[in-house]
C-alpha cells in the first residue's frame, strides 16, 4: 500500500513539475509575432513599411485593462516576416486574450489598423498574421466611384423625395470622408512615418512623395473642408480656407 502511496505521489509531483515548466514557458506571454505585408495588388514598393504595435486587455474575457504595453516600431518591406518579439503583458489576467492592435502605415498605401486577441503562446511557435494593404489612390478611386454613383441616382430621383435625400447625403459624406482621408493620410505620414527615418533615405521618402501628395490634395476640393454639412457649399468659393501643410 505504501509503494502505491508513493509512486502515485510521484506521478502527481511529475505531473504538476511538467505543467510549472508549461506555465513558464507561455503562462502571460505573447509572441513572437511574425506580420507579413501583402499589397492587394502585388506591388512591392522601394520604400520600407512602418508597423507599430500596443494591446489593450479584452473586454469580456479577463476584464478591460486600462494599461497598454507591447509597444514596439518596426520597419520592413512588403514580403518580407517582421518579427514582433516575445513579451510578458501585465494583464488584469494572465491567461486573458490580449487584443493587440498593429497599425500598417507607407505614404503610398492607406493605413490599415489590425485589432484582434492573442492567448498566451510558446517561444517556439511564432504567430504568423498577414496583412494586406490597397494602393491610397486605389482607395481614393474607389471612394469616388462611390460618390459618383450617389450623384447619378440622384438624378433619377425625385426632388426633394426621401430617396433623393438620402442620396444626396451619401454623396455629400462620401466626398467630405474622401478630402479628409487625404488630409489625414498626409499627417499620419509626416508625424507617424517618416520620423522613423532619417538622412538620404527620409530625404528621398520626401522628394518622391511631396509632388504626389500635394496632387492628390489640390485633386479633391474637399481636401479644404471641415464640415461635411457645409462642404458643398465651401468648394464653391473661389478661395480655399485651409493651407497646404503637405511635406
Amino acid at each position: 500500500m505504501f509503494m502505491i502511496l508513493r509512486i502515485f505521489t510521484l506521478i502527481l509531483v511529475s505531473s504538476l513539475l511538467a505543467s510549472c515548466d508549461f506555465l513558464d514557458d507561455s503562462f502571460g506571454y505573447r509572441g513572437p509575432i511574425e506580420i507579413t505585408i501583402k499589397t492587394s495588388d502585388g506591388s512591392k514598393p522601394n520604400f520600407p513599411f512602418v508597423v507599430t504595435s500596443g494591446y489593450a486587455e479584452s473586454c469580456g474575457h479577463g476584464g478591460c485593462g486600462i494599461e497598454f504595453g507591447y509597444n514596439h516600431v518596426k520597419t520592413g518591406f512588403a514580403g518580407d516576416a517582421i518579427r514582433f518579439p516575445r513579451e510578458h503583458l501585465d494583464l488584469l489576467r494572465p491567461n486573458a486574450y490580449a487584443s493587440i492592435t498593429f497599425i500598417v502605415m507607407h505614404p503610398n498605401y492607406k493605413q490599415v489598423v489590425l485589432s484582434q486577441g492573442y492567448a498566451p503562446s510558446k517561444a517556439d511557435d511564432p504567430i504568423k498574421v498577414d496583412i494586406v494593404v490597397t494602393p491610397f489612390e486605389t482607395f481614393m478611386a474607389q471612394w469616388s466611384d462611390i460618390a459618383v454613383k450617389a450623384k447619378l441616382d440622384m438624378a433619377q430621383a425625385v426632388p426633394d423625395s426621401d430617396d433623393y435625400d438620402k442620396l444626396e447625403i451619401q454623396y455629400r459624406n462620401r466626398r467630405f470622408e474622401l478630402g479628409r482621408s487625404i488630409v489625414s493620410h498626409i499627417q499620419i505620414i509626416k508625424r507617424d512615418y517618416l520620423v522613423q527615418f532619417e538622412g538620404v533615405l527620409k530625404q528621398k521618402i520626401i522628394e518622391k512623395y511631396r509632388p504626389i501628395f500635394k496632387q492628390w490634395y489640390f485633386s479633391v476640393p474637399e481636401t479644404d473642408c471641415w464640415s461635411s454639412v457645409k462642404c458643398q457649399r465651401q468648394i464653391q468659393k473661389p478661395n480655399r480656407i485651409m493651407e497646404y501643410n503637405g511635406l
